[in-house]
């Protein structure tokens, strides 16, 4: 087993292929072993342990400073270049997932959209009746039979809403019911 820095990645036959060495005599060509399901493509000049399986190289893992804010039981999945961090999921101890941060939450659309388009029922009902509404005029049939009505109608009408929050939608996250 030995430290060794990644200096060229890339895929041959299927699967992710890094050479890696220390001097020019020990450059070799290994496989990455990963847990069932995760594959990370390292950035070049990573460090990393590379194991040898008979005749095969194989780069057992690579060497990294720990993540700020990770607790005891906790995993964090992440993508990262020479210039830092660029995306996190964190599995929390308390069953909280945090993507990329904690700023704000996320919400289950499909009930917002249900009380979304209820309100948006009612406000437009309102609107209806709004609209249709009249005011009377009093005396106006004793006062000017001829020429003013008993009512009038309202003088301003209100608008109805066209929101709609479907462009909110992300239809790649997908969350529980409850």
């Amino acid at each position: 087993m030995e430290k060794v820095k990644i200096i060229e990645t890339g895929t041959e036959n299927g699967f992710s292929i890094f050479k890696s060495g220390i001097g020019i005599s020990q450059i070799a060509k290994s496989a990455v072993l990963s847990t069932f399901g995760f594959i990370g493509i390292p950035y070049i000049g990573m460090n990393a342990v590379r194991d040898r399986t008979g005749s095969e190289s194989v780069i057992t893992g690579i060497i990294q400073k720990a993540i700020n804010g990770l607790k005891e039981g906790e995993s964090v999945m992440f993508s990262k270049t020479s210039e830092g961090l660029k995306a996190t999921i964190y599995a929390r101890v308390d069953g909280s997932l945090e993507m990329n941060g904690n700023d704000d939450y996320a919400v289950r659309y499909s009930v917002l959209k249900e009380q979304f388009d209820e309100l948006n029922n009612k406000f437009n009902t309102f609107v209806g009746v709004y609209n249709a509404h009249v005011h009377p005029v009093p005396f106006a049939q004793v006062i000017f039979p001829a020429t003013i009505p008993n009512s009038s109608p309202t003088p301003m009408s209100g608008t109805a809403s066209t929101a709609n929050m479907s462009g909110a939608k992300v239809d790649s996250v997908k969350l529980p019911k409850s």
